[in-house]
């Protein structure tokens, strides 16, 4: 019988480890550490965030003068565009990228304005343009295309021109909603001046302005508008007729009304 032999003790290896083994883990435990501390950070940036949301603050001040748009006491030009939210394959469902690319590419064209027609836009849009550079036309939906004979009718609407007449002294003793209607009114009861809102009277107001001074080329006509257009303003000019746009203000309107009253009837 052959006796059966021992299995030989294995002792644990006094060597040391290779070095590239030493590395590896030392980065391992690094990249743990750090992973561990990023999060931990990010954690308390968003609880920070969260707590006391940081917000962009700035001073300006925006004024018309000598009929120039001063933004901080610094004439500038406005290039503007009206914008829907629109993507060629997404259509309506745009994304804040989508909303940077439509601003870039305007900038790029030298566009310094754009009209969110004809609704609120994503306030995310607007930080847009307060970080791209854009002035904005913050448009409500209000849209009237369909009510331009109703509202021209509407005393409501009438009212600021009015009220400026009244504060200045005068008596306002007709209004008129056509043409036709104002030429009648101002034989009936001979005004000191007569005053047409392009904004009311739509495409008809200049020829209003004509027939009126053809009538009776010494009675004023001041003409105010909405439109920023200036060939309205040099046709209006050519016609003899006084003209302001509404922008200038009431203060503007009142000293305009007075100096045209003032040249027909000198004192």
């Amino acid at each position: 019988m052959v006796p059966a032999m021992e299995e030989p003790a294995v002792t644990p290896s006094t060597e040391p480890a290779a070095p590239e083994a030493r590395e590896a883990g030392r980065i391992a435990s690094l990249q743990a550490t750090t992973q561990a501390r990023l999060a931990a950070a990010r954690a308390r940036a968003e609880s920070a965030r969260r707590s006391n949301p940081v917000v962009d603050v700035g001073f300006r001040s925006v004024e018309v003068r000598d009929r120039q748009l001063l933004v901080n006491g610094a004439p500038i030009w406005i290039f503007g565009v009206n914008r829907h939210d629109h993507h060629p394959t997404r259509g309506k469902a745009v994304t804040v990228d989508d909303m940077r690319d439509d601003l870039l590419a305007m900038r790029r064209h030298n566009i310094t304005a754009v009209r969110c027609s004809h609704y609120p836009n994503d306030p995310r849009f607007l930080d847009l343009c307060d970080e791209i550079g854009m002035y904005v036309v913050d448009e409500a939906n209000i849209e009237s295309h369909a009510y331009n004979t109703s509202l021209c009718d509407d005393d409501r609407f009438r009212s600021i021109v009015r009220s400026v007449l009244e504060d200045d002294g005068y008596s306002v003793v007709a209004e008129a909603s056509t043409a036709g209607e104002a030429r009648a009114m101002a034989r009936i009861h001979q005004p000191d001046v007569v005053v047409i809102d392009l904004v009311m009277e739509g495409s008809d107001g200049l020829s209003t302005a004509r027939d009126l001074l053809a009538d009776d080329p010494q009675r004023p006509v001041v003409v105010i508008s909405s439109l920023f257009d200036g060939q309205v303003e040099r046709e209006a000019a050519r016609l003899g007729a006084w003209y302001l746009e509404k922008a200038e203000g009431p203060e503007a309107l009142e000293h305009l009304i007075d100096d045209a009253v003032a040249v027909a009837h000198p004192r």
